[in-house]
């Protein structure tokens, strides 16, 4: 036992530490067993307390045992030697312990502190680390463990219990056990750290009686000494001495509970007072609930102060004054709680505890008893008016006088069926308790009627007590008091008339499901939709049958899956359990699962009993369903499906319910296989009228020619694509050998395909198939001119989808060129001192490079490759700007005309996609216009209502910029209206349109997020609009002020990151002719280097995107802005495949340029993104 227990500790020694609790030296770790396999139990070394010459030496203190031996005292066991000695009125006050234990629980907790005591002795005294004391029934647990053991294995798994059995009345010594033939295998003692030493003391109680043992054991093998063994046989005397004294212990305390428990279970009211003064002692629990109170209020307080008797009336409990004898009796009128009266006989006896007299007394109540006694008066009367009736039910009513009824009689046939007296009836609340809820209107009125002192007749619902309802026919009369006054009784007899009232429900429920069966009768006779007529069988089952559901459900034809072919009466809730409980082959219902297995109806009349109905009986009977039947329905002689009526009543099917119901299924499986028939009869009618009309709906030509070459039928649509190709006949249609194309295939049974004829523009393809059972060929056909269309609009896509490959391949390289040949020239043009002609050259350079870079650009973009870059525009400006483009596009013969609009409109658009859409439409309005015309191009502003974007699916709400490009031509047919702007779709003669113009026109406006619609008439030329959302105006002004504000020079570090060295040599002298300290990398690597060597100077990353080494430019920027994340970035590229097409998210001209660049645009664009704080590092 730990020092820490509550438990009194051995002695200590001089250091103060437990001698129990100090770490063993001795003896090496023991391994758990058990749950616990593996770990080292913690092994503390056996108190080496010195030799004695006797065992009461030994002891800390003494006390007689009831032996008359030595008891050893450890802690409070003085505490019990002193109640040994003291009188029990003495002890109950002074030896109380302060925890409020009982004597017998002090005394048994003493005895086990001894014992453990022992146990610590017989330890210390041989030095073995384990001690322990166990009783010796037949699963032994340990009473006493001294603690030089700890976790100790359970005795189940100790090696030597076998020996006790054979060793009943002498010492058990085992010196080593591994030595020992018996034990030396065993998981125990196998090994260094296993058991070795093992000896058993017999402890003898009275009577010689072996009541348990005193084990002791060890890891090292020894020897017990004489003196050890007779220390032990004495310690052996004082463990039993303790083992009978806990028994005596056990049997006062059972004792003591026994006495407790018989006067507190007593139905009968019991009190204890002390005479003198009326104070309780005791009262049971069944006198504390009379009164209303606990027994813990009432003990120690006066029996006046409840006021149970009037004043004046004395106290009843107190003897009488000529009482000689202990014991007497008297009768008291007592007043309960809530102010009931009751006369209680009073039984008392005088007792004297500790000296003082004292009133045990039982209280009776006898308040019926002498109201039976005064009713017997009565009976004579009673009995003359009961007689004057027949009846199953006699019964006696008290009135009072506020007219309330009160049983006093009734006849014993009641309590028969009903299982109620009329105590029990009068408990629960009286003879309204017992009427069904739905009748107590008619009761309550029948009562009324009588207590006014008219006789009635009434059918009532009673129920009894396990919850059955029985119908009653009460008759009822009145008696008056002898004054004629009032009604003071009513005596009555009520017939159980329950049979007739079931006989009656049970023909008309018959005369139901007989109106159900003749119904849905009706309705098969009428209906041929299986489904509908399933549904109206279930829905006529639950309107007139009376069933709170119906539902059928039918197995699939292939895989017996079971599904709800109709339901009525079901909530959402109940379908889906219903729908869950079949939602695979093995049904869940095991009824269901019997009538589709067996053929024959499966009942289940009792859901809340059956047990098959365990599975949903709660959420049947939650929904109000008691019983339930499945009937199986036979379709082609087997059970495909079942009829499934659930009622609210238990017993609701029998024989003759069931005989219906089985006509019933047997009719709706009989209309099944009826409307199947006629499904299947309906269908191969329908199928040979689809055949039939097959080749007259056909939108294709449909031909059949007889074997010597006739035409026999042409359809609907032969007949109108001979008119729409302005054909007399089919046959200037057909193929010139279509006579020896018939005789041919039906000779060799093998059809012809893909027989081409070309009648103007149209392409017709003919295809003959031989019918030769028939002797005929049905020839079909099909116009595949727009298919060809397709697929020559398809080549034209690959060809432009080769083209823009090859423009993107060499667009980065021409690129290149492009901008060292423009920088060149440029730093050219800047030196002094040339002559005017040289300059004028160098101009003419410029512009040349100019216009190939244009038409790089121009190409890019046609090809859909060019990379998307918006910004804020003056929509006024572009037109403006592409204006004489567009009049050397047009020609002199159609006259250009602009109407700007007066004030600025701001849009956030990429340039170059603009000018295509403006080069685009001016060219359709172009071949719009072959004689010539004129052309206008109108800005505008306007604003978009919700209510006309909800019109435009593109469009949405807000202020708009636009263009308006009018011309005088031709015009456009409305039925090309809704196609115009379909790719490929082109109205232009074979080669001279890709018929993409339009298309690309609606896809740039798209991704600007606009819209675009157009207005035409024939010959009256054509209008499109197009608008895109406006972009604020100040963010336009300030978007031009700081570019003109942008200084073009400075002292700053940047570092070029250039693969061409032609446009790395001009950038850096561009950037160093204007003070800033260039950096030359030709690709990443290096770049890196250059970084380390001068990380803090380099304020700038100008770098091309695409470049040789496996490190992109956009890679390297990242690298860079992950070690200096302020440093400013600005890409270069000639064009990069991964971005065609795509918009680039970073801000135009601050820190993306698009080779070839101009000096002015590459110095600008440094100095903008040095001096722009908000000038977003992108990476």
């Amino acid at each position: 036992m730990p020092c820490g227990s509550n438990r009194s500790p051995p002695p200590s020694d001089r250091s103060g530490q437990c001698p129990a609790e100090r770490p063993s030296t001795a003896l090496p770790a023991l391994r758990a067993h058990g749950p616990e396999a593996g770990k080292p139990i913690p092994v503390r070394s056996a108190e080496r307390w010195p030799p004695a010459r006797s065992l009461r030496g030994h002891a800390a203190g003494a006390a007689a045992g009831p032996h008359g031996k030595a008891l050893v005292s450890v802690g409070p066991l003085g505490y019990a030697a002193r109640m040994t000695g003291t009188p029990p009125g003495e002890a109950a006050e002074a030896g109380r312990p302060p925890d409020g234990r009982s004597l017998s629980e002090l005394l048994e907790s003493l005895a086990g502190e001894a014992l453990t005591g022992l146990a610590r002795l017989a330890s210390a005294q041989t030095g073995v680390a384990f001690a322990g004391i166990a009783p010796g029934d037949a699963a032994p647990q340990w009473t006493a463990v001294a603690p030089g053991w700890t976790g100790f294995p359970a005795w189940h798994d100790v090696p030597f219990r076998g020996l006790l059995a054979s060793e009943r009345s002498a010492p058990v010594v085992v010196p080593d056990a591994a030595a020992d033939a018996r034990f030396a295998e065993h998981p125990l003692v196998r090994g260094p750290d296993g058991l070795r030493f093992y000896a058993a003391v017999p402890l003898a109680g009275s009577g010689g009686r072996v009541a348990g043992w005193l084990h002791l054991m060890d890891r090292a093998p020894r020897e017990l000494t004489a003196r050890q063994q007779a220390f032990l046989r004495a310690l052996g005397e004082q463990a039993a001495a303790q083992l009978d004294w806990r028994a005596a212990t056990r049997r006062l305390a059972d004792r003591e509970a026994r006495l407790a428990t018989l006067f507190n279970a007593s139905p009968i009211p019991l009190t204890l007072l002390r005479a003198r003064d009326g104070v309780w002692i005791e009262v049971n629990d069944a006198f504390a609930r009379l009164v209303g109170r606990s027994p813990r209020d009432l003990a120690g307080r006066p029996a006046a102060e409840l006021g149970l008797w009037e004043a004046g009336a004395g106290e009843p409990w107190r003897p009488p004054a000529d009482q000689e004898e202990a014991a007497w009796k008297a009768e008291t009128s007592v007043t309960l709680p809530g102010g009931d009266r009751r006369l209680f006989l009073l039984m008392a006896s005088l007792v004297r505890l500790q000296d003082e007299p004292h009133v045990l007394a039982a209280w009776l109540d006898v308040t019926e008893q002498r109201a039976t006694e005064t009713a017997l008066r009565a009976s004579e009367e009673r009995n003359r008016y009961i007689n004057e009736v027949v009846t199953d039910y006699t019964y006696a009513f008290r009135v009072d006088e506020d007219g309330s009824m009160h049983g006093e009689w009734v006849s014993a046939s009641f309590h028969r069926i009903f299982g109620l007296t009329l105590e029990e009836v009068n408990a629960r609340g009286g003879w309204q308790s017992m009427v069904h809820p739905e009748d107590l209107p008619i009761a309550l009125a029948h009562a009324r009627k009588v207590v006014g002192g008219e006789k009635d007749v009434c059918e009532m619902r009673f129920v009894t007590r396990s919850g059955e309802p029985r119908w009653l026919r009460d008759y009822a009369v009145p008696v008056w008091d002898e004054a004629q006054k009032r009604v003071v009784r009513i005596y009555g007899a009520s017939q159980d008339i329950t049979e007739q009232k079931r006989a009656e429900e049970q023909i008309a429920r018959l005369n139901r499901t007989y109106q159900v069966l003749s119904e849905i009768n009706q309705l098969m006779v009428r209906e041929r939709d299986a489904g509908a007529m399933l549904q109206g069988a279930c829905r006529i089952a639950v309107q007139r049958g009376g069933f709170r559901l119906a539902w059928i459900g039918l197995t699939g034809p292939k895989d017996r899956t079971f599904r709800i072919a109709a339901h009525a009466g079901a909530d959402a809730g109940t379908l889906e359990i219903i729908e869950s409980m079949f939602s695979h082959e093995e049904p869940d219902c095991a009824f269901t699962l019997r009538a589709l297995r067996t053929g024959r109806h499966a009942v289940c009349n009792d859901i809340a009993r059956d047990p098959e109905a365990a599975g949903w009986r709660d959420q049947a009977l939650a929904r109000g369903y008691r019983s339930m039947a499945s009937f199986p329905l036979a379709i082609a002689g087997r059970p495909q499906g079942t009829l499934n009526l659930y009622a609210d009543q238990p017993g609701f099917f029998d024989d003759r319910e069931l005989h219906l119901l089985d006509e019933l299924a047997a009719d709706i499986g009989f209309a099944l296989e009826a409307c199947e028939a006629e499904q299947r009869r309906r269908e191969a009618e329908a199928r040979v009228r689809r055949l039939a009309v097959f080749p007259e709906l056909n939108p294709n030509p449909v031909l059949e020619f007889s074997a010597d070459g006739k035409l026999l039928y042409q359809n609907p649509a032969a007949r109108t694509l001979a008119a729409s190709l302005e054909a007399e006949s089919v046959f200037e249609l057909l193929p010139p050998e279509t006579k020896a194309l018939v005789r041919e295939c039906l000779e060799q049974g093998r059809p012809r395909r893909g027989l081409e004829v070309r009648r103007g523009e149209h392409t017709l393809a003919w295809a003959f198939y031989p019918m030769v059972e028939l002797g005929a060929v049905h020839v079909y056909g099909i116009d595949i001119t727009e298919r060809m269309r397709l697929e020559e609009q398809l080549r034209q896509a690959q060809k432009l989808e080769a083209i823009g490959r090859l423009a993107g391949g060499v667009a980065h390289d021409f690129n290149n060129i492009l901008a060292a040949i423009l920088m060149q020239a440029e730093l050219l043009d800047m030196e002094e001192g040339l002559s005017e002609t040289a300059r004028e050259g160098v101009r003419h350079i410029i512009r040349a490079a100019e216009r190939g870079a244009n038409l790089t650009r121009q190409l890019l973009l046609f090809s859909r490759r060019q990379v998307m870059q918006p910004r804020i525009l003056d929509l006024n400006e572009v037109v403006t700007e592409i204006a004489p483009m567009i009049q050397r596009l047009i020609g002199e013969d159609i006259q250009l005309e602009l109407r700007l609009h007066q004030g600025t409109l701001p849009v956030r658009a990429d340039h170059g996609m603009l000018d295509q859409v403006l080069l685009n439409l001016a060219v359709n309005s172009r071949d719009a216009m072959p004689r010539g015309g004129r052309l206008t191009i109108e800005t505008f502003r306007r604003d978009v209502s919700p209510e006309e974007a909800s019109s435009l699916p593109e469009a949405q709400p807000g202020v708009h910029v636009g263009l308006r490009v009018t011309d005088t031509g031709v015009g456009i047919p409305p039925e090309m209206l809704p196609r115009l702007f379909d790719p490929f779709f082109t109205t232009k003669e074979v080669g001279k349109g890709t018929g993409l113009g339009l298309a690309t026109v609606y896809g740039i406006v798209q991704q600007h997020h606009g819209f675009i619609r157009v207005t035409s008439q024939p010959g009256q030329g054509a209008t499109f609009e197009v608008c895109l959302p406006a972009h604020t105006t100040a963010e336009a002004r300030h978007d031009q002020t700081h570019g003109k504000a942008a200084p073009l020079g400075g002292q700053e570090t940047i570092l070029l990151v250039e693969d061409d060295p032609a446009v790395r040599m001009s950038v850096a002298a561009t950037l160093q002719r204007r003070g800033y300290e260039v950096l030359e990398a030709d690709d990443g690597v290096s770049a890196q280097e250059l970084w380390r060597q001068h990380r803090d100077r380099i304020a700038l990353l100008l770098t091309d995107l695409v470049m040789p080494g496996g490190l992109t430019g956009q890679e390297l920027a990242q690298r860079l802005l992950a070690d200096k994340p302020g440093l400013k970035v600005i890409y270069m590229t000639g064009y990069t495949p991964d971005w065609a097409g795509q918009e680039v998210v970073w801000q135009p001209g601050r820190n993306f340029l698009q080779k070839p660049v101009s000096a002015e645009q590459l110095l600008e664009t440094v100095r903008r993104c040095l001096d722009n704080p908000d000038t977003p590092p992108m990476a």
